[in-house]
């Protein structure tokens, strides 16, 4: 039996566990969470601390509750996927990190190339000063941190509000897989934007999300068919 940390209060700790729970596939879409008294006494937590576990699951679009039906996984596109507690349940466990890593790595190819066409064509002044400073970090340490630093200042230049929210998912997939090349590849992006050539842009960012997708791939296991479902994937 699990134990509860003493830095974990008994509604992160339930809210943790059964989210944990339904991204591993234990409780499917669409299929119900057994009854309270059972969740009290498998988690060790009082029907409260249950309800206030549930309360934040059903906010991170995860279950809805209904008072004669119970409490219903929803299907995968209600899931806050993005929420860092989402994305910090769907890595607990060895068996789908790899494969979760792969999908937000394919995710980082898809959206920073045009982010960085965005900044290359909006960056103020003061946004790309703090992107060169970010860089010069960068290639003194080339750490992963000073690397999401760089993202950071990156996603503000491009002017999208809500691109900011993928920035938790980002710095995740750095910290797996730092590129060794990455100080070059930045300062590569960076010249792109301070010539404000969006579409070289582009093409600098996509070469840096290139090698993520390589460092990821190397890591990912097979995945197979078996009875009309994926395994290996955390739903």
């Amino acid at each position: 039996m699990e134990l509860i940390e003493p830095a974990d209060g008994l509604v992160a700790h339930a809210a943790r566990r059964i989210g944990q729970a339904i991204l591993r596939g234990d409780h499917l879409p669409g299929s119900n969470l057994p009854v309270e008294a059972s969740l009290c006494q498998t988690l060790r937590v009082g029907r409260n601390a249950l309800r206030e576990a549930v309360r934040t699951l059903a906010a991170k679009g995860l279950v809805a509750t209904n008072r004669r039906a119970g409490t219903r996984v929803l299907p995968l596109e209600r899931w806050h996927l993005l929420d860092p507690d989402v994305l910090a349940w769907a890595l607990a466990g060895d068996t789908h990190r790899a494969m979760v890593l792969a999908e937000l790595t394919a995710l980082r190819a898809m959206i920073m190339p045009e982010l960085a066409a965005l900044a290359a064509r909006n960056a103020t002044t003061t946004q790309t000063l703090r992107l060169a400073q970010a860089c010069d970090v960068l290639e003194s340490d080339p750490s992963a941190e000073a690397e999401i630093a760089f993202y950071h200042h990156l996603v503000a230049a491009a002017g999208n509000r809500f691109a900011a929210s993928l920035l938790p998912a980002i710095a995740l997939v750095i910290r797996a897989h730092p590129s060794p090349h990455a100080p070059r590849h930045c300062r590569e992006i960076l010249s792109t934007i301070l010539g404000h050539d969006g579409e070289a842009a582009r093409r600098a960012m996509a070469a840096l999300a290139t090698v993520g997708n390589v460092l990821a791939s190397t890591s990912v296991p097979r995945v197979r068919v078996r009875a009309g479902r994926r395994e290996g994937l955390p739903v």
